[in-house]
């Protein structure tokens, strides 16, 4: 069982662990990011505290959407929107029936990196980067699986789980919690239709794997504005399987919502012009590319909560959006649904 997380939510949305259904340790790797035989590895590695920090990951490939820093949208058919969110909040990115997965905003002042043509204008942003990440599974036993993920702690995943009918009415118990991590528990299934794992990548990413999704969260870096400190932040990427086309309940959440849409449809984007001081303050917050406003997808409470105005974890039915009522640009969509949340690259 490895670690126990200081987990800085209230003891109110805390779980009792329950008998975890058939779980075994994973000897093969999930689809995505493989994982060989766990290393041994400083807590510092060396990829997460060089003095520049790492790229972020390239456009998302087929099949993946994408969040990542400050904070860069790429929807599930090739759209692209940013978010800055408020300081602190956490926001549903991606719900579907029995999944959920919201992430925490938070407020940062960086700098671009030395190769990005537009750190010789600006010398100071004022942006966010996700910094955690929260998962609920609903398990074919009717418990909730609960995990969350850091910036700060890449190499575990700290999990719950615990009688449904527990997590609704409020009752709680001892902070008990269990963990993966990559050198001594690095992955685990439930039954046959859930998996986690932390995988060893560039350097690690944490992956969830369901019957008809496959989620990978990846560590990475950013300069902060001041000193050569190096921040941590998260990235996400959402990938479809199979099963996901046959699901009455079709996916929402910022960057779920747009997997059924005919076109990839171009949100508001922050510009980075500097001001006179040479400083760029980010604004966007999703506009003509979202459903709503950034306020309807602020999960208020328990991070790990799956109730916002378009909740799709426990609908039996729902139909995709009208993308007509959508102001951002139509574009021609890929032919491969992809989405992500992703950080700052050059242009």
């Amino acid at each position: 069982t490895s670690c126990c997380c200081s987990l800085g939510v209230p003891r109110s949305s805390m779980l009792v662990m329950a008998t975890v259904p058939a779980i075994t340790s994973v000897p093969s790797a999930p689809p995505s990011a493989p994982p060989s035989a766990p290393p041994d590895y400083d807590p510092c590695d060396e990829e997460l505290c060089a003095d520049d920090p790492p790229v972020a990951p390239p456009s998302a490939p087929p099949n993946s959407g994408q969040a990542t820093a400050d904070v860069h949208f790429v929807g599930m058919k090739g759209g692209k929107f940013d978010v800055k969110g408020d300081d602190g909040a956490v926001y549903c990115l991606f719900s579907v029936q029995d999944l959920a997965l919201n992430a925490r905003f938070t407020h940062v002042n960086f700098k671009l990196p030395d190769f990005d043509p537009r750190s010789l204008v600006i010398k100071m942003v004022h942006g966010s980067v996700l910094t955690e990440a929260f998962i609920t599974l609903r398990l074919p036993s009717e418990e909730l699986l609960r995990v969350r993920y850091l910036a700060s702690q890449p190499y575990t995943a700290c999990f719950w789980v615990a009688k449904e009918n527990d997590v609704r009415s409020g009752q709680v118990g001892l902070d008990e919690t269990m963990c993966l991590d990559l050198k001594v528990m690095p992955a685990l299934d439930f039954g046959k239709k859930v998996r986690i794992a932390i995988v060893k990548a560039s350097p690690v990413a944490f992956n969830v794997v369901s019957d008809a999704w496959n989620i990978t969260i990846s560590p990475g870096g950013f300069k902060m504005s001041k000193g050569s400190d190096i921040g941590k932040r998260i990235d996400v990427a959402v990938n479809p399987l199979k099963k996901a086309d046959t699901n009455n309940v079709v996916p929402h959440g910022l960057i779920g919502q747009s997997y059924h849409d005919s076109s990839a449809v171009q949100g508001k984007m922050d510009q980075y012009i500097p001001d006179v001081h040479g400083e760029y303050a980010t604004s966007a917050e999703g506009e003509g590319a979202i459903e709503g406003n950034i306020d309807d997808y602020m999960i208020v409470g328990d991070p790990f909560g799956t109730t916002f105005r378009w909740s799709r974890f426990d609908d039996a039915k729902a139909l995709p959006r009208n993308v007509n009522k959508l102001l951002g640009q139509k574009l021609l969509g890929t032919l491969h649904v992809s989405g992500a949340a992703n950080g700052d690259t050059p242009e």
